[in-house]
């Protein structure tokens, strides 16, 4: 069983990889109208676990594509993302429209469907978004009963209950972000509501920051997420995330005979900058509800 696990992971990861490559240069490739990108990252999180992540962009004209699949850690197993974006004729002007969606999916096969629509001009922007939870309620823990023995017959104070974990199955996102070219810094923050038909219900404020090391390939990003539960969540009244990640970027596009090599390393311009994944949807969380037994 174990085994059978692992060999579907490796299998998920490769066809990932395929799908992207195969979405980066679909249609024309001529380096004169066309420009792909690829970074990769790896990263930890404060609460433990190693993640990576895998992003591909590709540009022609005025229109950029971006999907991106990352992983590791024990909620979020594995993360796809994409991106449809409209860009300015001149990428200096930091304009552009951005329709995103994603989907996770957690071991407990838990999952979330989110779309969003995004908008930046001279480097402020916001974006609005929905989601969606799916998946059947997973056994967490059997909780006994609270009874005063000092009455006779016994009082029952709190009955005894199984907690399920579920997806939240509804949840609406708002971010606003704020990108320097010049410095190569980009800053987002946002906030996200889930809940569930009742009146259970999570808020959850996030910050973001990446930082471009110079006009080299390289940055650095870092996150913080803070969960306000409700008072009865198994895991307490809030809970933080904090992570980061370093991240590398290649050029992709069809090389000149002077630059050498399909993948050159390619300092980041204000072009690829609008094509960073922009949309950031914060980590998936579950719900829960109590059975009474």
């Amino acid at each position: 069983m174990v085994f059978d696990r692992k060999k579907k992971r490796i299998c998920e990861f490769w066809l990932a990889i395929f799908g992207l490559g195969a979405l980066a240069f679909a249609g024309n490739s001529s380096a004169q109208q066309t420009d792909a990108r690829m970074w990769l990252g790896s990263g930890i999180a404060m609460q433990g676990g190693v993640g990576w992540d895998i992003n591909l962009s590709r540009s022609e004209l005025t229109n950029g594509l971006t999907f991106g699949v990352s992983g590791g850690g024990k909620k979020n197993e594995l993360s796809l993302k994409g991106s449809w974006s409209l860009l300015p004729e001149d990428p200096a002007l930091g304009d552009v429209v951005r329709i995103a969606f994603g989907f996770d999916q957690n071991r407990d096969k838990h999952s979330r469907a989110t779309l969003a629509i995004a908008q930046e001009v001279e480097g402020l922007g916001w974006t609005a978004g929905v989601s969606r939870g799916f998946g059947k309620d997973s056994f967490e823990k059997f909780v006994p009963a609270i009874v005063n023995t000092t009455f006779v017959p016994p009082l029952t104070l709190s009955p005894a209950y199984d907690l399920y974990r579920r997806p939240w199955r509804y949840g609406a996102l708002l971010r606003g972000n704020y990108t320097d070219f010049d410095s190569g810094i980009r800053l987002t923050a946002g906030v996200d509501s889930e809940w569930e038909s009742s009146s259970t219900r999570q808020i959850t404020a996030s910050a973001y920051a990446e930082k471009q090391i110079g006009r080299s390939p390289l940055s650095i990003v870092v996150g913080w997420e803070h969960a306000f539960r409700p008072k009865d969540a198994p895991e307490g009244k809030a809970t933080d995330r904090v992570m980061a990640i370093i991240r590398y970027e290649f050029s992709l596009s069809r090389p000149s005979r002077s630059q050498g090599g399909m993948f050159s390393r390619h300092p980041e311009s204000e072009g690829s900058q609008l094509l960073r994944q922009a949309v950031l949807f914060k980590s998936l969380d579950t719900g829960f509800v109590k059975v009474l037994r």
